[in-house]
């Protein structure tokens, strides 16, 4: 009797163990699992902080995609988490496809020292099969690797897919549509299992082989499938110094395209691209300080008191085709400080938004391309505002001010900016030499693929020892992955016509420059306050006096603004008192001249 009692109480231990192993993978990889070491052998394998942080997303969003530099530990990861599933659940099955067979067994190699290496316990499952494509163990689970075809998942249900080097393999979008059918079923039916795909790539450009993966990344980026996105840089290794990045530079014979690649995370644009690919190839960017609006707005900056902000807008129909997208620029130093952008928002709640973000950010002079569904947007913005409290830029050589927009037809034609064949030159010209300006240290510094090896080497070290002063020029004014990826896609067809596949943050990008271009000389005024009324009397008069000087209207000759502040003090004392009478009264039904005078200058000026 009490031989069964403890054979009972082991088995719960036992038990409590298997939970508690399912229950914190990290824990167990941490205690269980150890590596080989290219310098110091067989090591416990401790997990780095976005090791860790890959497991948990894996765990609750099952569909992960990584952008990663060479050597950062993720395939390792990869191995510790498919071992961990396949003892830990019974049936459970695991594909690993591979560049190749030499890769896909080199990738179950690892995983095989990795599990005999294991603590010799209760927990160590026997293998029934093991050899150089397949393990399997006494649970019944499977952990097959073999190189990526079109056949290689067919007839399987599958747990969890990992895609190795996914950029490199041939073909991979038609691999990746075979076996999606077979993972849904396993996932429909996973009951408590971890399920999922696991996409892993450095990356190999955005055409060719490397596009399947490039057009999967940057989906992740903007939410139009179901996976995360997740970026891991060599900095992020603690070990990594600048001596380590040198001696990778050396083995990759210094060609910059093979750096940026694989130690930078650039796609490495194609020679086509608009925008030079040295400059493409040395952008930085970074992660927002806040995302907000479900994702769709990132803010790099907060919005500062006396700043000057410029925005460009680009509106879609909210189909899913396109995106409706507002970028908002400093306009002193053309840093990105927020960028929206949605393919599903409609022209009316796109229009509350762009209200919301130009008041956020100081009453930012806003240009709209006015083509097509933007003049359906720029009705939308005056019905909500009347003219007040927006500051819509008008692309025409003389900002006249007119005294109703009702009765002027030619008012509404002249917000925004009409992109046509010759202006759309001209825009796309702007931004271009705006980008050569702010990055043309990338041009003298990065070396092309002619330069003799010691010449890349010199410049390479070079770079490295004035590591502040190249980060200026790294880190400039694009500060959006985003925007950056369609900058990579943004190229010159046979034509000579520069687009992208998806082009909707460069062009608003584009006209917030073009703005900044046209606009600068009043918008690096301070100008910040003058568009915000003031309760002071004596601001009122320096906001009219402003007016007057800064406008080349008729209207304003004749003015005496200490005269026309009394005025709009009376206006002001009227209306309150209608109010009080008639709450549906509204401050937008002024209807003097004075009235339509200030309504003008702040709708359009």
């Amino acid at each position: 009797m009490q031989n069964k009692m403890s054979l009972n109480d082991n088995s719960n231990e036992l038990l409590k163990v298997l939970i508690q192993n399912r229950k914190d993978p990290i824990n167990w990889i941490k205690n269980s699992v150890k590596i080989q070491h290219p310098a110091h052998g067989i090591l416990p394998f401790k997990l780095y902080d976005f090791q860790e942080k890959i497991i948990k997303l894996f765990l609750a969003k099952h569909f992960i995609i990584t952008l990663k530099s060479r050597q950062v530990g993720l395939s390792t990861l990869t191995q510790a988490l498919c071992l961990w599933s396949a003892m830990h659940y019974a049936n459970f099955n695991v594909l690993i496809l591979s560049t190749g067979q030499r890769n896909a067994a080199s990738f179950l190699y690892k995983i095989r020292q990795m599990y005999e290496n294991l603590p010799n316990n209760e927990w160590k499952l026997p293998l029934d099969v093991d050899n150089r494509q397949t393990l399997i163990f006494s649970n019944g689970s499977k952990i097959v690797a073999i190189p990526a075809t079109r056949n290689s998942s067919l007839g399987e249900s599958i747990n969890l897919l990992v895609i190795d080097e996914a950029a490199f393999i041939d073909r991979v979008e038609d691999v990746y549509q075979a076996a999606y059918p077979t993972l849904s079923r396993a996932f429909k039916s996973s009951k408590g299992k971890p399920y999922g795909i696991i996409v892993i790539s450095t990356p190999n450009g955005i055409s060719g082989t490397g596009k399947w993966y490039y057009e999967m990344y940057q989906g992740a980026i903007y939410k139009n499938n179901k996976y995360v996105p997740l970026k891991i840089h060599w900095s992020q290794v603690n070990e990594y110094d600048n001596d380590w990045y040198l001696d990778q530079c050396s083995q990759l014979n210094w060609n910059y395209r093979s750096i940026a690649a694989e130690l930078e995370l650039s796609f490495v644009s194609s020679g086509n691209t608009f925008i030079p690919g040295q400059i493409l190839d040395t952008i930085g960017v970074i992660e927002p300080l806040q995302k907000t609006y479900d994702d769709k707005l990132w803010i790099f900056n907060k919005p500062e008191e006396g700043e000057v902000y410029v925005a460009g807008v680009d509106v879609a129909y909210g189909d899913r085709k396109d995106s409706s997208v507002m970028q908002i620029l400093n306009a002193r130093s053309l840093e990105q400080v927020a960028e929206y952008e949605s393919n599903t928002i409609k022209p009316d709640e796109f229009a509350n938004v762009i209200i919301d973000l130009s008041k956020m950010y100081n009453n930012c002079l806003v240009n709209i391309e006015r083509n097509a569904v933007g003049k359906v947007l720029i009705d939308k913005i005056l019905d909500k505002t009347a003219g007040f409290s927006i500051n819509l830029y008008r692309d025409i050589s003389k900002n006249e001010l007119n005294l109703s927009y009702g009765d002027n037809p030619s008012f509404k034609s002249n917000i925004g900016t009409l992109v046509t064949g010759i202006s759309r030159d001209v825009i796309l010209a702007n931004m271009y030499n705006i980008l050569l300006d702010k990055y043309t240290e990338a041009l003298d510094t990065m070396m092309s693929e002619e330069d003799e090896k010691t010449s890349a080497k010199q410049k390479f070290q070079s770079i490295m020892e004035n590591k502040k002063e190249s980060a200026v020029k790294k880190f400039g004014i694009i500060k959006s992955e985003r925007l950056l990826h369609q900058m990579l896609g943004f190229v010159v067809d046979e034509h000579g016509r520069a687009e992208g596949i998806k082009d909707d943050l460069v062009f608003a990008w584009s006209h917030a420059l073009y703005c900044w271009t046209k606009s600068k000389t009043m918008l690096l005024k301070n100008v910040s306050s003058i568009f915000n009324i003031k309760e002071n009397k004596i601001d009122e008069i320096e906001m009219l006096k402003f007016m007057k000087n800064n406008s080349r209207s008729n209207i304003w000759q004749n003015i005496d603004v200490f005269k026309l502040a009394d005025d709009l003090e009376e206006l002001e004392e009227e209306n309150l008192q209608k109010e009080k009478v008639n709450n549906n009264s509204s401050s937008s039904e002024k209807n003097t001249s004075v009235g339509n005078i200030y309504k003008a200058f702040f709708g359009v000026w």
